[in-house]
């Protein structure tokens, strides 16, 4: 028995009331324990509280420099190469220190392990600002 792999193409990238702009690479019905966005932050831009309930997440940065606020800590900067790790249920947020323009913007890299399903445009329910199975809301 030969075992085979897969290749996955990007989908492509959307802009999110979290005001940053995502990228799905992994996010399909074959591997339900892993999906892999790439988010982008512009120049001066912070994106809004919100949390993920029944997953940890962890932000990898790949380019640019932020500033990223979770739960009670401090805030801290961070930049490419740095690993951001937050628990279920804790708010979160992160501001592009680029300069507003032609800065470079913050791209980080959000791993999950659990598949993120979503209606059209990361869609929720009327009333509810929030998405996925594991109820991503807004704080």
């Amino acid at each position: 028995m030969r075992a085979e792999g897969t290749v996955h193409h990007p989908g492509d990238e959307f802009y999110t009331e979290e005001r940053c702009y995502i990228t799905e690479l992994l996010n399909c019905a074959d591997d339900q324990r892993l999906s892999i966005a790439q988010a982008r932050v512009e120049a001066g831009v912070t994106t809004a509280w919100h949390r993920l309930n029944g997953v940890h997440e962890r932000y990898v940065v790949t380019r640019g420099q932020g500033l990223v606020e979770v739960g009670d800590m401090p805030p801290s900067v961070v930049g490419p190469g740095d690993v951001v790790s937050i628990p279920p249920a804790v708010r979160q947020r992160i501001t592009c220190l680029g300069r507003p323009g032609p800065g470079v913007p913050l791209r980080l890299y959000t791993p999950l392990r659990a598949r993120v399903l979503r209606g059209p445009r990361w869609a929720a329910p009327a009333g509810v600002r929030s998405w996925s199975r594991h109820h991503k809301e807004h704080v």
